[in-house]
């Protein structure tokens, strides 16, 4: 028995520096053929303050003009960021934020933007696509390889 049938992993932002007030811009994020998005944002230890913005959209083309914001993913409008994503804390460490996306009724493409308020740090993005139509191979499951255990 294969254990995460029809699901797909997506770097969405490769571990990268961050300047203060720059905005990392993820790889698009294809979820044809899949009816479920989880977009995980992480970043290191901050002592001085996280995000200023945490963004998720959405687009009918892989294109970046045609991205807008996702309704229901609105930082500040549609949900409270967590102290430990925007605020300030020296005692957090390596936080992750999390966003479970139903993919009825959303288009095509995604990508996350992300802002650090006043700190350069390290930024990092994962998505896993599940309830896919198709049980995925190794290659399209998005990974170099793909094991299960022995039934």
């Amino acid at each position: 028995m294969q254990v995460f049938q029809g699901v797909k992993h997506v770097n969405a932002i490769a571990i990268q520096s961050c300047a203060t007030n720059a905005t990392v811009t993820s790889n698009t994020i294809d979820t044809l053929g899949f009816n479920e998005l989880q977009i995980c944002v992480m970043r290191e230890t901050h002592a001085t303050a996280g995000f200023s913005a945490l963004t998720i959209q959405e687009a009918d083309a892989d294109a970046a003009t045609s991205f807008a914001t996702t309704s229901g993913l609105v930082a500040g409008t549609d949900y409270t960021v967590a102290d430990a994503i925007g605020g300030t804390s020296a005692a957090v460490t390596n936080v992750s934020f999390v966003a479970n996306i139903d993919l009825r009724g959303k288009k095509r493409y995604f990508r996350v933007l992300v802002t650090p308020a006043t700190a350069t740090g390290y930024v990092a993005s994962h998505a896993i696509l599940g309830k896919g139509e198709v049980s995925a191979a190794d290659s399209a499951a998005g990974v170099a390889e793909l094991v299960n255990t022995p039934d």
